[in-house]
């Protein structure tokens, strides 16, 4: 599985999943050039130093189910009724990307799972130094938070400037707001530019936080 490190999101703190299996807590990604490659799991390091075979509830945290909408806050503008007469019902939506990777998000009911990293800091540690990626910081991060959602949408921009339009995939169904993309219930119907995508109807994990240790020990999230 390859991610590149320029799908980091901006505007959100966090990386798209568009590509590969899943991405789970104490997953380990190295950096080759501009990508960020599936590595190891440390997960059963940390349970090993405790002689633990199940993770403790004190070692993640969950948030209430939510919706999220990252769009102004990543540099996205949407314009409902984009293409034919104009007018809102139109049809479809534009969605314009004023920044290089940048991306519409729309995700229901979605869950940060987290990684406590305060309750194992010095376990994460004591692993970085022993498999040798403090002597290369910048090259190795920890994922510490999934989030699940049960359907929605992300569109992601590499490119600033590019416009893409938006349609339900429902075609008796005109897009008169941006709704159906918190079920998943949207297509692209044209892309000035390249773009990723994932929109799922169904239970899905499409963002993930990292983190690098750096050579003091400190922990810096992956921006």
């Amino acid at each position: 599985m390859k991610i590149n490190e320029n799908k980091v999101i901006r505007g959100t703190g966090h990386l798209g999943r568009f590509l590969g299996g899943p991405v789970k807590l104490g997953h380990v990604y190295r950096k080759d050039g501009n990508d960020l490659n599936y590595y190891e799991s440390i997960m059963d390091d940390l349970l090993a130093l405790h002689d633990r075979k199940r993770i403790p509830k004190n070692w993640v945290t969950s948030g209430p189910p939510k919706d999220i909408k990252f769009i102004r806050e990543s540099g996205v503008d949407v314009n409902i009724g984009a293409s034919g007469s104009g007018g809102p019902g139109s049809g479809s939506a534009k969605l314009s990307f004023s920044r290089n990777n940048t991306a519409f998000i729309s995700l229901r009911n979605a869950v940060y799972n987290t990684l406590a990293i305060g309750e194992i800091q010095q376990e994460i540690r004591s692993i970085w130094e022993k498999k040798g990626y403090d002597k290369n910081p910048r090259r190795f991060v920890l994922v510490t938070e999934v989030i699940r959602a049960e359907s929605g949408t992300v569109i992601f921009s590499m490119r600033k400037n590019n416009s893409i339009e938006i349609t339900a995939k429902s075609p008796d169904v005109p897009l008169v707001d941006i709704e159906p993309a918190l079920e998943g219930n949207i297509a692209i119907a044209s892309s000035k530019s390249a773009y990723l995508e994932v929109i799922s109807r169904k239970p899905f994990e499409p963002l993930f936080g990292a983190v690098r240790v750096k050579k003091n020990g400190q922990f810096k999230g992956v921006d």
